[in-house]
């Protein structure tokens, strides 16, 4: 189980989505080493996931990674569910952002999801604990990508139980390549979220919208 922590940022919701930006390219590295020395598959589906954690009442903010379980003939647990409980154990009460990787082997994935999505989005056993987790809001965004390759999703969570019990959805159409020009994103976010502060507060985009926007805007267009 890995830890990563920066110390302490702002109370929420102060810069919450912005740190949880920054911090996405470190996720998915540690996400991915989770997943090749932390997981343990008997099949070979290895699945690593980072948290992002926050206090909001001292701002204090923690990453926590861990790798999937799966032995034969006993219960499997997700990768997601172990960084969540060691996060829970920590004392920290809200997640808002999620890194799953796993392979981009379609046929693979759908063996697990039943869907056949670029990159493997949290298994129904995962979204019921998300909806049942006190950490997990309809604000908490996934991002889920390759185990080696750099494309990947962002989803919020309703996005993701929507796309689960909607076939007719197309599982194609949020898919995005590379982290390069990270820092853009950043800057795109900030940008953003300054403007939305200018409004009055009915008319405001969420934050976590802003950020999902940022994340999955073209750098080009910014």
């Amino acid at each position: 189980m890995k830890k990563r922590s920066s110390g302490l940022i702002a109370p929420e919701p102060i810069d919450t989505y912005h740190e949880f930006i920054e911090r996405v390219p470190d996720m998915v590295r540690d996400a991915r080493v989770a997943a090749k020395e932390d997981a343990h598959s008997y099949r070979g589906f290895l699945v690593g996931a980072t948290v992002f954690a926050v206090n909001p009442s001292t701002g204090e903010a923690h990453t926590y990674s861990a790798g999937n379980l799966k032995i034969k003939g006993q219960e499997k647990v997700c990768a997601e569910k172990k960084a969540l409980n060691v996060a829970e154990n920590e004392g920290f009460t809200w997640v808002p952002g999620i890194v799953v990787v796993a392979t981009t082997d379609r046929a693979k994935i759908q063996e697990v999801t039943d869907i056949p999505t670029a990159t493997l989005h949290p298994c129904n056993d995962c979204l019921n604990m998300f909806h049942q987790h006190s950490q997990i809001r309809n604000d908490t965004l996934v991002l889920s990508a390759g185990i080696d390759i750099d494309i990947y999703e962002v989803h919020s969570h309703p996005e993701l139980y929507d796309l689960a019990l909607d076939a007719t959805l197309d599982p194609n159409e949020k898919v995005h390549f590379g982290f390069d020009n990270w820092d853009a994103r950043v800057a795109a976010y900030d940008r953003m979220r300054a403007e939305q502060e200018r409004l009055d507060g009915s008319k405001r985009t969420p934050f976590s919208q802003i950020a999902q926007i940022a994340m999955t805007t073209s750098p080009f267009q910014f």
